[in-house]
């Protein structure tokens, strides 16, 4: 997947849309959420995503079907559930004003383990709300064993539903920690990137630093945007996402 990007050198005496427009290029979306940018006429400056991991692999997984890679988007899609569960560990700690070391040292000893994450999430949502959470879709399981550890190619149709079933499982959370720690959930989201703006700016004196804040289909900042209890169509999501985005359009 690839984001467009534009030269802020180049474009800030530029008012001409069209003349902006030629300055535009893309970044390959790569495991970092900073980049070092490069124009053509050799400007130099660092763009920080204002976006999670889980945010950013589920977008790849849309692309991934809007590109015909049915077997990359379940991958990403899985991987996208994965570092939402160690979102949720992270934010719900927090909000607990759980030590940052000792949650890094505990963090460590389950890193790897895909099966221990999942039973840390289980039991701090039980923690958080009060409740054990939904179990998981056996669909999900039984598919992505199929993919992952078969060589099995699913069609367009199931990675669109299993996209669907990942994002209606991750969606209702997201609004529920909002709703229910609605500053903290905010002030947490906005600290932790900005605390990797600021690290930007101080490692790389001299240059100009920005931020991009994509119209992602998971984006924390658009969660106001969401109703609580509805269910999500991801086709019609996937028909409003920008056509920039593939890398097939470069």
């Amino acid at each position: 997947m690839k984001i467009p990007v534009l030269c802020s050198q180049c474009t800030s005496h530029t008012p001409d849309i069209q003349e902006i427009n030629k300055h535009s290029r893309s970044i390959h979306v790569t495991d970092s959420i900073v980049y070092r940018l490069e124009c053509p006429k050799g400007h130099i400056e660092f763009l920080v995503l204002k976006h999670f991991a889980h945010e950013i692999l589920f977008e790849i997984g849309a692309q991934a079907i809007e590109d015909g890679y049915y077997r990359e988007a379940i991958s990403s899609f899985t991987s996208s559930l994965e570092r939402f569960y160690e979102f949720f560990i992270r934010i719900t700690c927090e909000f607990d004003r759980v030590d940052k070391d000792e949650f890094n040292k505990a963090w460590r000893t389950i890193s790897s383990l895909s099966e221990r994450q999942l039973g840390a999430y289980i039991f701090r949502y039980l923690s958080h709300f009060g409740q054990a959470p939904a179990a998981p879709n056996n669909k999900i399981k039984t598919l992505r064993n199929k993919v992952i550890h078969k060589g099995y190619i699913p069609s367009r149709n199931e990675a669109l539903n299993y996209g669907e079933r990942i994002l209606n499982e991750i969606m209702p959370i997201l609004l529920e920690l909002r709703d229910k720690n609605e500053f903290s959930f905010s002030t947490y989201c906005n600290e932790y990137l900005w605390d990797i703006y600021q690290n930007t700016v101080s490692e790389n004196k001299g240059y100009q630093v920005s931020q991009s804040d994509n119209p992602f289909i998971l984006n924390w900042n658009r969660l106001n945007f969401e109703c609580s209890g509805e269910k999500i169509n991801l086709d019609k999501r996937l028909k409003q996402r920008p056509k920039c985005y593939s890398v097939a359009n470069i």
